[in-house]
């Protein structure tokens, strides 16, 4: 290694957090719509064109809690958030009419963003950026299903159990 490499300082990304409560809305209007109809739209509002880009929300299911979460159509790097965007929001598309159901500003560069989605509710928007690229998953907060249903616990103890006995007989 050169005198000039060792002189680097080393730079390490930190991701800001931050919790926002939203509207409980945004849930409703997601499990009462169909998935194709609802999207991310990336925008700009001071743009005389101010839509730049957007995407669409899945459905799925979780293989563990069996429940429901939405996450952004992507690749496994996330979305792209385009340049000039400024704003997103969750929107539904109608056959003549688009509605904004929540907006928010686009996160920073690395940064993690919970909104709860109602002041007591199970479910929560999580936003998080990278250096280019946004990750969005709407579903239920894991720590509070947790404290709440017994049985899961114990079938994670039941799992852990049993992987330790296959572990013993390697």
């Amino acid at each position: 290694m050169s005198d000039q490499e060792q002189k680097l300082p080393v730079v390490r990304k930190v991701y800001t957090f931050a919790s926002i409560v939203g509207p409980k809305e945004v849930w409703d209007r997601l499990t009462a719509t169909k998935g194709e109809n609802m999207k991310i739209v990336f925008y700009n509002p001071k743009d005389k064109y101010p839509v730049k880009g957007f995407r669409t929300i899945v459905r799925r299911q979780n293989r563990t809690t069996k429940g429901f979460f939405y996450g952004v159509l992507a690749t496994k790097y996330g979305s792209i958030v385009p340049k000039e965007a400024t704003h997103m929001a969750v929107a539904v598309f109608g056959q003549s009419k688009i509605e904004k159901v929540y907006e928010m500003e686009v996160p920073r560069p690395y940064s993690k963003t919970t909104i709860a989605l109602g002041k007591d509710s199970q479910n929560v928007m999580s936003v998080r950026r990278s250096a280019r690229n946004v990750f969005i998953t709407i579903g239920e907060a894991n720590y509070r299903y947790a404290k709440k249903d017994k049985k899961k616990d114990s079938v994670k103890i039941v799992k852990h159990k049993a992987v330790n006995e296959k572990w013993v007989q390697l």
